[in-house]
């Protein structure tokens, strides 16, 4: 199968033919994944996938949206984690807006890595409010993955300072000069 290139991409590269192969990544992507078994919940009546994964714009989709209460905004972002119509059949059935930040907060946190229970996500939740309240505004309430590594290289550079085990040279050979020491 050949790629045809947009009108922009053939401005840029006019000579670029791509091939692909039989399958292109996507058509493998949705096989690969139809045989994976996925764990499910049922929430006010719908039942859900617990999502595993995010698409790599959700974050900044999360914080372009700020404070926003438009539903819309809401609506793409639950589309994102749960499908498309799970707002209106939750709010069909009664959920609360406690509620809702509470199985936001759990979808975002499984989708991100971080496997919490819906006990877990409440108190996410109710850490995020009791912040805003204070004044304190939006708060990371799960550290991505970059701040996870930060703080398990720093737990090991402390344990380091506080006597725990000293890394290991890798290499014989030095860099710096010998010091020179007098005789006698």
């Amino acid at each position: 199968m050949t790629k045809q290139l947009s009108p922009r991409d053939a401005e840029l590269e006019p000579d670029i033919d791509v091939e692909f192969g039989e399958e292109d990544f996507a058509a493998f992507w949705r096989d690969a994944v139809a045989s994976e078994v996925r764990e499910t919940k049922e929430i006010f009546g719908v039942e859900v996938v617990v999502p595993t994964d995010l698409p790599l714009n959700f974050e900044p989709m999360v914080e372009a949206m700020g404070a926003s209460s438009d539903e819309d905004d809401i609506k793409r972002l639950l589309s994102v984690l749960f499908g498309q119509d799970v707002l209106e059949a939750w709010k069909a059935r009664g959920c609360t807006g406690r509620q809702f930040q509470v199985l936001f907060m759990w979808g975002y946190s499984n989708g991100r890595g971080d496997r919490v229970d819906f006990a877990a996500a409440k108190k996410l939740a109710d850490d995020a409010a009791k912040a805003d309240a204070e004044g304190k505004g939006p708060v990371r309430t799960v550290p991505n993955r970059a701040d996870r590594r930060r703080k398990a290289a720093s737990s090991a550079t402390t344990a380091s300072a506080k006597g725990g085990p000293s890394s290991s040279r890798t290499s014989a050979a030095s860099t710096a000069s010998r010091r020179k020491t007098s005789p006698g």
